[in-house]
């Protein structure tokens, strides 16, 4: 697992650093504004698919309306509470998921590890589980608080 140094929230850089290839699935969980989503549309190609995820109903609907402006065909928006509900994907046919400012989300762990077994069910056995953090202060975020072998713990596939 990598740690990258921390630097300035780029979505350019970070989406080339991911290793995106032609063709593939990719899960934006809580894609937000949907910038990731737009960054990875480009890198997949035309047979590649970007699932923009989010709860609310209404985040969906606004990202649905942004995607057929900017010609993103791509990009499918879905909306679905990926806390609580199982996920609609296949088992192992996702090659990366991806979450921004995960660390904001207490909520999503430690305590809840089963978002972290429902990420790595969809996961291909050689997917990618990426998350950025654009925020500068995270101090009270009380996952910060686990050493880098806790983390690495929860976030592996062996829990």
């Amino acid at each position: 697992m990598n740690f990258l140094k921390k630097k300035p929230y780029n979505p350019d850089s970070i989406t080339k650093k991911i290793g995106i290839k032609k063709g593939s699935l990719i899960v934006d969980l809580g894609c937000g504004k949907e910038v990731i989503s737009e960054k990875c549309a480009g890198e997949t190609g035309t047979k590649g698919i970007i699932f923009a995820v989010h709860k609310q109903p209404e985040l969906v609907f606004s990202l649905s309306g942004k995607k057929f402006e900017k010609n993103l065909q791509n990009i499918k928006p879905i909306c679905f509470d990926f806390i609580n509900e199982e996920y609609p994907f296949i088992t192992a046919s996702i090659d990366i998921v991806i979450i921004t400012d995960i660390f904001k989300c207490p909520f999503m762990f430690p305590k809840n590890n089963q978002c972290i077994k429902k990420i790595w069910r969809i996961l291909k056995p050689e997917g990618k589980l990426v998350l950025i953090n654009t925020k500068k202060n995270i101090a009270k975020n009380p996952l910060l608080k686990l050493s880098k072998p806790e983390i690495e713990t929860f976030l592996s596939r062996k829990h």
